[in-house]
C-alpha cells in the first residue's frame, strides 16, 4: 500500500511524515522528564518507537495523523505535532510535544496552528479537542493563542479539554 502523507509548511517549520530516521530525535523528547512531566512516564527507546507507530499508523486507519515538526533553516526534527481520532474519544484530537531548549519560541503555536487548519480545511471537521494536564501552563497558552475555549463538560480532575469548533 503506498501512502501519501502530505508535508505542510509555516514560515519556519515543515511538518514532515514521521520516518524511522527520527528515532534518536523522538528518544530524547519522550525520554526528557521535563517534557513526559505533564504527560505520562519518560519512554525509552521501544516506547518511542511503538508512539511512533502509532502517530504513522493514525494516518492508514483515519487518513491523517502525526507529523514530525522540523526546523527549515536546518532540517533539525524539534517536536512532534498532529491530529488524530482514537476509538473512543469524543472528538478529534490535536496534540503537540517538542524538545525543552525549544520552548517559548513560538514553534509549538505555529506548527499546531497548521495542523489544526489541516483538521479543518482538509478532514472536514467541526470540533478540535487538546486533551491538557491542567498543570502544564504552556500548553495551555498554546492552546488558547490557537483560539481554543475551555470546556467544562469534557474536562475531568486530571484533564482540562480545550475546543476549536468551526461553523
Amino acid at each position: 500500500m503506498q501512502l501519501s502523507i502530505p508535508t505542510l509548511y509555516t514560515s519556519r517549520l515543515a511538518l514532515i511524515p514521521i520516518a524511522d530516521s527520527h528515532l534518536d530525535a523522538y528518544a530524547a523528547i519522550y525520554g526528557s522528564p521535563a517534557v513526559m512531566e505533564h504527560i505520562a512516564q519518560p519512554l525509552d527507546r521501544a516506547g518511542t518507537w511503538k508512539l511512533m507507530e502509532r502517530q504513522a499508523g493514525h494516518w492508514i486507519l483515519r487518513g491523517y495523523g502525526g507529523w514530525s515538526v522540523q526546523l527549515k533553516e536546518t532540517g533539525e526534527i524539534i517536536g512532534l505535532t498532529g491530529i488524530q481520532y482514537p476509538e473512543g474519544n469524543p472528538e478529534l484530537e490535536i496534540g503537540w510535544v517538542f524538545q525543552p531548549e525549544n520552548w517559548g519560541k513560538g514553534y509549538a503555536t505555529e506548527a499546531a496552528g497548521k495542523a489544526l487548519a489541516y483538521a479543518f480545511d482538509t478532514v472536514s471537521a467541526k470540533r478540535v479537542m487538546a486533551r491538557i494536564a491542567p498543570t502544564n501552563a504552556g500548553s495551555i497558552s498554546v492552546a488558547r493563542k490557537l483560539g481554543m475555549r475551555l470546556d467544562a463538560t469534557l474536562s475531568t480532575e486530571t484533564s482540562s479539554v480545550y475546543l476549536s469548533l468551526r461553523d
